[in-house]
């Protein structure tokens, strides 16, 4: 089996290295997701759920725009750690792109290895350069949690191993359409508030799973996907937080839509600018006395 990577980026790996044409990516890519299994089938595999049942989560998918987890555990037909079975056996059992290109003659095995090796050269540089970056910060090891939490929601939710690439200082406000608060009451007096602020493009490509759906096919329910992302980086930033000794009292988030700011164009404030994979956002950390 080849090693697991992210289809829809080390992909665009390949297209701007000339490897394939996008063409080629797209029909591998529509090749990989016929091939997988879909989560239903791996419920009715196990006994978990029915097949009818599978059926009626399907049917409902197309009136609300949910996960079908996010339903099954709505409708408690799953518990949280069935769901998160299944999206592990979902991740360890799926076609990954590299054995697509490779079934269709698009790259040879050799090639592909030297590929995927030289991809993730780079992103093991990028990386490095993230892990510099979060120890300047003052408080690094929350800094660590929020990141690492940000990564495995990616993945929990869109089935994508979005990274953070880089950390650089200062954004220009002008950008941002989508603002995130998730705050944390931890210990005994003090909160933390991580606050995210999306461009409309990946706030977008955010709500659709990062599959490639035309925005204005995710735009209606942008903020509502948006804010089932952060109600799961949420419980993995509690987890991280907890493990490193802090009590996670309560917590809650917050999603705003932003209004264009054209007073602000051209100037930059005071936050870290997370560029991943699929784009970038701002991200600003705070921690406070509870109750302000």
């Amino acid at each position: 089996m080849a090693p697991k990577e992210t289809a829809n980026y080390f992909g665009g790996f390949l297209v701007s290295q000339g490897e394939l044409s996008q063409e080629d990516l797209d029909k591998a890519l529509k090749h990989k997701e016929e091939a997988n299994r879909r989560i239903g089938a791996h419920a009715v595999e196990r006994g978990l759920l029915a097949e009818e049942q599978v059926e009626r989560i399907i049917a409902e998918q197309k009136n609300r725009d949910k996960p079908f987890g996010a339903i099954a555990l709505d409708w408690g037909l799953l518990t949280q750690g069935q769901l998160d079975q299944l999206l592990f056996a979902q991740t360890v059992y799926s076609t990954h792109l590299g054995e697509v290109l490779m079934d269709l003659g698009i790259l040879s095995p050799a090639r592909f290895e030297a590929l995927l090796t030289e991809y993730k050269r780079i992103r093991d540089q990028a990386e490095e350069h993230v892990a510099q970056s979060l120890d300047r910060q003052e408080d690094k090891q929350v800094f660590r949690a929020v990141i690492g939490s940000l990564e495995n929601a990616f993945v929990r939710f869109a089935d994508q191993g979005l990274k953070v690439l880089s950390l650089a200082e200062d954004m220009e406000p002008t950008l941002f359409r989508v603002r995130v608060d998730v705050r944390m009451e931890i210990g005994a007096a003090e909160a933390l508030t991580c606050s995210h602020f999306l461009p409309q493009d990946f706030a977008l490509a955010l709500a659709g799973g990062f599959t490639g759906k035309e925005p204005e096919r995710c735009r209606k329910e942008c903020l509502l996907r948006v804010e089932e992302f952060f109600l799961i980086m949420e419980r993995y930033l509690a987890s991280a937080l907890e493990e490193m000794g802090h009590e996670v009292r309560d917590s809650e988030v917050r999603v705003t839509k932003l209004e264009p700011m054209p007073d602000m164009a051209g100037k930059t404030c005071r936050m870290l600018h997370a560029v991943t994979n699929a784009g970038g956002f701002g991200l600003q950390i705070k921690k406070t006395r509870s109750g302000k």
